[in-house]
């Protein structure tokens, strides 16, 4: 059985090995058209392939613009620049808090998104 799930707006997480490769092309065939319309241009420029923060940066901009625009009802998102750090250089450094505080930092931007767009909500449960 097929999962057929409605996804309005996609970003496909892409780690392609071939940095001289066309990005655009890449992400065309797994992302939402909407996104590569009207979102994708405006931050491609952060797209450098393996490298975070980088692909953090075009992920987090993007998000932002689709909170913003769409007013989405759930949206996920992965950032991988912590991830990456820890497993260049271990669990508990300099290197590893810098990457926290640049977490922090991207999900100050995504709920100051949320607030701008009138969908900021806080849930106690």
């Amino acid at each position: 059985m097929g999962a057929n799930p409605n996804i309005d707006y996609n970003i496909a997480e892409i780690w392609d090995p071939n940095r001289e490769d066309d990005p655009r092309e890449i992400f065309e065939k797994s992302s939402s058209k909407i996104i590569m319309d009207s979102i994708y241009n405006k931050h491609c420029h952060y797209i450098d392939w393996k490298l975070e923060p980088n692909m953090d940066l075009f992920g987090v901009n993007c998000a932002v613009d689709i909170i913003k625009e769409h007013k989405q009802d759930l949206m996920l998102i992965y950032l991988a620049t912590l991830d990456y750090t820890r497993h260049n250089y271990g669990l508990f450094n300099d290197e590893v808090n810098k990457a926290l505080k640049m977490n922090n930092e991207w999900l100050g931007c995504i709920i100051q998104a949320t607030k701008d767009a009138g969908t900021y909500k806080i849930l106690i449960l």
